[in-house]
Protein backbone atom coordinates (compact mmCIF):
# COMPACT_ATOMS: atom_id res chain seq x y z
CA UNK A 1 0.00 0.00 0.00
CA UNK A 2 1.18 3.47 -0.64
CA UNK A 3 1.22 6.17 2.44
CA UNK A 4 -1.70 7.47 1.41
CA UNK A 5 -3.73 4.66 1.35
CA UNK A 6 -2.71 4.01 4.59
CA UNK A 7 -3.21 7.32 6.23
CA UNK A 8 -6.75 6.80 4.49
CA UNK A 9 -7.55 3.81 6.28
CA UNK A 10 -5.86 4.76 9.52
CA UNK A 11 -8.37 7.80 9.54
CA UNK A 12 -11.61 5.25 9.54
CA UNK A 13 -9.79 3.58 12.32
CA UNK A 14 -9.15 7.11 13.87
CA UNK A 15 -12.62 7.81 14.04
CA UNK A 16 -14.30 4.32 15.06
CA UNK A 17 -11.87 4.07 17.69
CA UNK A 18 -12.81 7.23 19.25
CA UNK A 19 -16.49 5.78 18.97
CA UNK A 20 -15.30 2.99 20.84
CA UNK A 21 -13.48 4.89 24.14
CA UNK A 22 -16.65 7.43 24.18
CA UNK A 23 -18.94 4.37 24.95
CA UNK A 24 -16.59 2.36 27.35
CA UNK A 25 -16.45 5.43 29.27
CA UNK A 26 -19.50 4.98 30.50
CA UNK A 27 -18.40 1.63 32.06
CA UNK A 28 -16.15 3.39 33.99
CA UNK A 29 -18.28 5.64 36.15
CA UNK A 30 -17.00 8.03 38.61
CA UNK A 31 -15.65 5.91 40.90
CA UNK A 32 -13.09 3.87 38.56
CA UNK A 33 -12.09 7.70 36.99
CA UNK A 34 -11.41 8.84 41.10
CA UNK A 35 -9.19 5.55 41.48
CA UNK A 36 -7.20 6.21 38.63
CA UNK A 37 -6.62 9.96 39.38
CA UNK A 38 -5.47 8.29 42.50
CA UNK A 39 -3.01 6.48 40.95
CA UNK A 40 -1.56 8.93 39.82
CA UNK A 41 -1.48 11.09 42.79
CA UNK A 42 -3.89 13.79 41.81
CA UNK A 43 -6.88 13.40 43.53
CA UNK A 44 -7.43 15.16 46.66
CA UNK A 45 -10.98 15.50 48.34
CA UNK A 46 -12.36 13.68 46.15
CA UNK A 47 -11.62 15.32 43.29
CA UNK A 48 -9.32 15.29 40.35
CA UNK A 49 -6.59 17.95 40.52
CA UNK A 50 -6.36 20.38 37.73
CA UNK A 51 -2.68 20.13 36.35
CA UNK A 52 -0.47 21.73 33.50
CA UNK A 53 -0.22 18.74 31.87
CA UNK A 54 -3.27 19.25 29.02
CA UNK A 55 -3.07 15.07 28.80
CA UNK A 56 -3.85 14.65 32.60
CA UNK A 57 -7.25 13.70 32.08
CA UNK A 58 -6.73 11.76 28.88
CA UNK A 59 -4.31 9.32 31.17
CA UNK A 60 -6.57 9.40 34.10
CA UNK A 61 -9.48 7.83 31.03
CA UNK A 62 -6.58 5.45 30.18
CA UNK A 63 -6.25 4.06 33.33
CA UNK A 64 -9.85 3.76 33.92
CA UNK A 65 -10.42 1.88 31.20
CA UNK A 66 -7.41 -0.32 30.76
CA UNK A 67 -6.24 -0.80 34.12
CA UNK A 68 -7.63 -3.46 36.90
CA UNK A 69 -9.77 -1.60 39.58
CA UNK A 70 -10.41 -1.57 43.05
CA UNK A 71 -12.59 -4.77 42.71
CA UNK A 72 -10.04 -6.33 40.55
CA UNK A 73 -11.94 -6.09 37.65
CA UNK A 74 -11.44 -3.79 34.37
CA UNK A 75 -14.08 -1.31 32.66
CA UNK A 76 -13.02 -1.98 29.26
CA UNK A 77 -13.78 -5.94 29.76
CA UNK A 78 -17.36 -5.06 30.86
CA UNK A 79 -17.75 -2.84 28.02
CA UNK A 80 -16.68 -5.91 26.04
CA UNK A 81 -19.45 -8.08 27.89
CA UNK A 82 -22.13 -5.71 26.85
CA UNK A 83 -22.64 -1.96 25.72
CA UNK A 84 -20.17 -2.87 22.93
CA UNK A 85 -22.88 -4.94 21.19
CA UNK A 86 -25.01 -2.10 20.50
CA UNK A 87 -21.91 -1.58 17.78
CA UNK A 88 -21.39 -2.72 14.49
CA UNK A 89 -20.26 -6.06 14.15
CA UNK A 90 -17.01 -4.87 12.29
CA UNK A 91 -16.23 -1.98 15.48
CA UNK A 92 -17.39 -4.54 17.85
CA UNK A 93 -14.42 -6.75 16.27
CA UNK A 94 -11.85 -3.41 16.60
CA UNK A 95 -12.76 -3.32 20.24
CA UNK A 96 -11.84 -6.92 20.72
CA UNK A 97 -8.28 -6.02 19.15
CA UNK A 98 -8.03 -2.92 21.32
CA UNK A 99 -9.05 -5.34 24.49
CA UNK A 100 -4.97 -7.21 24.14
CA UNK A 101 -3.34 -3.29 24.51
CA UNK A 102 -0.46 -2.93 26.58
CA UNK A 103 1.82 -0.38 27.83
CA UNK A 104 5.44 -0.53 27.52
CA UNK A 105 8.24 2.01 26.76
CA UNK A 106 9.31 1.54 22.85
CA UNK A 107 12.50 3.11 21.52
CA UNK A 108 12.53 4.74 18.24
CA UNK A 109 14.43 2.69 15.71
CA UNK A 110 13.47 4.31 12.04
CA UNK A 111 11.14 5.59 9.75
CA UNK A 112 9.00 2.24 8.28
CA UNK A 113 9.14 2.34 4.47
CA UNK A 114 5.69 2.62 3.55
CA UNK A 115 4.48 5.14 6.46
CA UNK A 116 4.76 5.33 10.47
CA UNK A 117 7.84 3.76 12.13
CA UNK A 118 9.30 1.46 13.89
CA UNK A 119 9.81 1.03 17.83
CA UNK A 120 10.95 -1.47 20.04
CA UNK A 121 9.93 -3.08 23.07
CA UNK A 122 12.17 -2.37 25.49
CA UNK A 123 10.10 -4.80 27.99
CA UNK A 124 9.87 -7.50 25.38
CA UNK A 125 13.31 -8.54 24.33
CA UNK A 126 13.68 -5.19 21.84
CA UNK A 127 10.55 -6.63 19.84
CA UNK A 128 10.56 -4.86 16.72
CA UNK A 129 7.19 -3.10 15.98
CA UNK A 130 5.92 -1.50 13.12
CA UNK A 131 4.07 1.27 14.76
CA UNK A 132 1.32 3.10 12.55
CA UNK A 133 1.64 6.60 13.98
CA UNK A 134 1.89 9.55 11.17
CA UNK A 135 2.20 11.96 13.80
CA UNK A 136 5.52 10.62 14.72
CA UNK A 137 7.04 10.51 11.73
CA UNK A 138 8.60 14.23 12.28
CA UNK A 139 11.79 12.78 14.10
CA UNK A 140 11.60 15.88 16.26
CA UNK A 141 8.29 15.17 17.45
CA UNK A 142 9.39 11.48 18.35
CA UNK A 143 11.73 11.11 22.01
CA UNK A 144 14.08 8.29 21.92
CA UNK A 145 11.69 6.53 23.85
CA UNK A 146 8.38 6.48 24.01
CA UNK A 147 5.60 5.13 26.66
CA UNK A 148 2.67 4.46 24.99
CA UNK A 149 -0.58 1.60 25.22
CA UNK A 150 -0.67 -0.08 21.60
CA UNK A 151 -2.39 -2.90 20.16
CA UNK A 152 -1.81 -4.95 17.53
CA UNK A 153 -4.44 -4.09 14.58
CA UNK A 154 -2.72 -7.04 12.06
CA UNK A 155 -0.29 -5.80 9.61
CA UNK A 156 1.02 -3.05 12.11
CA UNK A 157 0.43 -1.66 15.70
CA UNK A 158 -1.90 1.49 16.91
CA UNK A 159 -1.46 3.57 19.74
CA UNK A 160 -4.24 3.97 21.97
CA UNK A 161 -4.73 8.10 23.69
CA UNK A 162 -1.40 9.49 25.22
CA UNK A 163 1.69 9.15 23.99
CA UNK A 164 4.66 10.47 26.49
CA UNK A 165 8.42 10.37 27.42
CA UNK A 166 10.24 9.65 30.78
CA UNK A 167 13.54 11.07 32.27
CA UNK A 168 16.62 8.46 31.00
CA UNK A 169 17.18 7.93 34.06
CA UNK A 170 14.13 5.88 34.88
CA UNK A 171 14.18 4.26 31.42
CA UNK A 172 17.71 3.03 32.72
CA UNK A 173 16.07 2.13 35.98
CA UNK A 174 12.89 0.08 34.57
CA UNK A 175 15.34 -1.53 31.99
CA UNK A 176 17.84 -2.72 33.85
CA UNK A 177 15.74 -3.93 36.59
CA UNK A 178 13.30 -6.01 33.97
CA UNK A 179 16.16 -7.40 32.31
CA UNK A 180 17.72 -8.63 35.26
CA UNK A 181 14.36 -9.84 37.32
CA UNK A 182 11.98 -10.00 35.18
CA UNK A 183 9.95 -7.31 37.25
CA UNK A 184 9.47 -3.67 37.43
CA UNK A 185 10.42 -1.99 40.48
CA UNK A 186 6.97 -0.31 41.12
CA UNK A 187 4.16 -0.02 43.43
CA UNK A 188 1.64 0.74 41.08
CA UNK A 189 1.80 0.01 37.66
CA UNK A 190 3.90 1.30 34.88
CA UNK A 191 1.50 3.31 33.16
CA UNK A 192 0.58 4.65 36.15
CA UNK A 193 3.56 5.41 37.28
CA UNK A 194 4.91 7.27 34.14
CA UNK A 195 1.72 9.12 33.68
CA UNK A 196 1.96 10.29 37.57
CA UNK A 197 5.31 11.58 36.97
CA UNK A 198 4.92 13.72 33.89
CA UNK A 199 2.11 15.33 35.98
CA UNK A 200 3.15 15.52 39.93
CA UNK A 201 4.83 18.69 39.10
CA UNK A 202 2.11 21.22 41.47
CA UNK A 203 0.29 17.71 43.20
CA UNK A 204 3.56 16.28 44.34
CA UNK A 205 2.68 19.60 47.45
CA UNK A 206 -0.60 17.54 47.93
CA UNK A 207 -0.89 14.59 50.34
CA UNK A 208 -1.71 12.17 46.77
CA UNK A 209 1.14 13.30 45.37
CA UNK A 210 3.85 13.23 48.32
CA UNK A 211 2.58 9.49 49.13
CA UNK A 212 3.21 8.90 45.38
CA UNK A 213 7.08 10.63 44.99
CA UNK A 214 7.42 8.76 48.02
CA UNK A 215 6.04 5.31 47.29
CA UNK A 216 8.21 5.59 44.35
CA UNK A 217 11.08 6.47 45.86
CA UNK A 218 11.12 3.96 48.57
CA UNK A 219 10.42 1.37 45.84
CA UNK A 220 13.32 2.16 43.52
CA UNK A 221 15.99 2.40 46.70
CA UNK A 222 14.84 -0.90 47.86
CA UNK A 223 15.67 -1.93 44.19
CA UNK A 224 18.84 -1.39 44.56
CA UNK A 225 19.02 0.87 41.45
CA UNK A 226 18.09 4.74 42.81
CA UNK A 227 20.86 5.58 45.63
CA UNK A 228 18.95 6.32 48.99
CA UNK A 229 19.87 9.57 49.07
CA UNK A 230 18.03 10.43 45.25
CA UNK A 231 14.69 11.12 44.49
CA UNK A 232 13.42 10.37 40.78
CA UNK A 233 13.05 12.57 38.62
CA UNK A 234 9.94 14.43 37.17
CA UNK A 235 9.71 14.78 33.75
Amino acid sequence: MTRDAHLAAIEVITENLKAIVRLAQRSCGDTSMKQAAGKMGILAGGKVLPVRNQSAISMVCDLALFETDDRGGVAFNRFLAGPVKTMPEPIQALARQVAGSFFSLFKFAGLHEEAGIWVEDLLAGNRRIWLMESRLEDRENVPDVLCARIFDYGPYHLGLGVMTSTSDEMIRILTTSWNTTGLLPLRRSLAATIYGLSVVEGPAKTPGGLKFMRELSESLTESGLLPATTSPTVR
